[in-house]
């Protein structure tokens, strides 16, 4: 575990080693539990850098709810919806249907963020969402918003918000403005650890060739100095 409480396994998912992620929850499950300093576990990292296979491999080793956690008390299943990856959703809910409930810091849970956001097939998503649990439309956030009855596919449902003065929006945005820098730390890290890989390879080719040089034995016996 690194400074910033990064294990093998988040490092093996921040490069999408998925071979590497295999093997490391192969010999110990319990390190997709873990959170890094931002609150990232690496299934919430997976998922939020868009590496779904990865997030399968992990999704299918563990039914431990702690192994979803993300930043500010949000889920891989809020990320999976802010980035509208239906299948990743899908293996969520299979795997961990009490997801639904679970809300953020503001009081979101992620059936909020779906009916917030304006894509053109979140219908479909806000769908996958009920099917795993109709309740989860009656769970106000922390400000006690209004609900409005909306439709979705002939399905008559509560549904949070409306949308005066963009506060969905903004909640939308924010979500996804969070995992773009995100990214953009973790391009920044995986340039230096390239860097530093680098560095690393030349001293070794170095000192490589100075142990074969001076184990050259010249005509005679004497050893050679260069």
């Amino acid at each position: 575990m690194d400074k910033e409480k990064n294990t093998a396994l988040h490092e093996a998912v921040r490069f999408g080693h998925i071979e590497v992620v295999k093997l490391l929850i192969h010999e110990d499950p319990g390190l997709s539990q873990f959170a890094n300093n931002d609150g990232e576990t690496p299934l919430y990292m997976a998922i939020a850098r868009e590496f779904p296979i990865v997030a399968f491999v992990i999704i299918l080793s563990t039914h431990e709810l702690q192994a979803c956690g993300g930043p500010l008390d949000r889920t891989a299943l809020h990320a999976a919806i802010v980035l509208q990856d239906n299948e990743v959703i899908e293996k969520l809910l299979e795997r961990f249907g009490s997801l639904t409930k679970q809300a953020d810091q503001s009081g979101w849970t992620p059936l909020h963020v779906a009916a917030a956001m304006e894509a053109w097939h979140m219908e479909e998503i806000v769908k996958q969402l009920l099917e795993s649990d109709r309740h989860v439309a009656y769970m106000k956030d922390a400000t006690e918003s209004k609900y409005v009855n909306s439709a979705f596919g002939g399905i008559n449902v509560l549904l949070y918000p409306t949308l005066e003065n963009d506060y969905g929006k903004r909640i939308e945005s924010l979500v996804k403005d969070d995992i773009t820098k995100r990214k953009e730390k973790e391009k920044q890290k995986k340039e230096e650890l390239v860097q530093v890989a680098g560095v690393h390879f030349v001293v070794v080719t170095l000192i490589t060739t100075v142990t074969f040089v001076a184990g050259i034995t010249l005509p005679g016996g004497e050893k050679c100095c260069f």
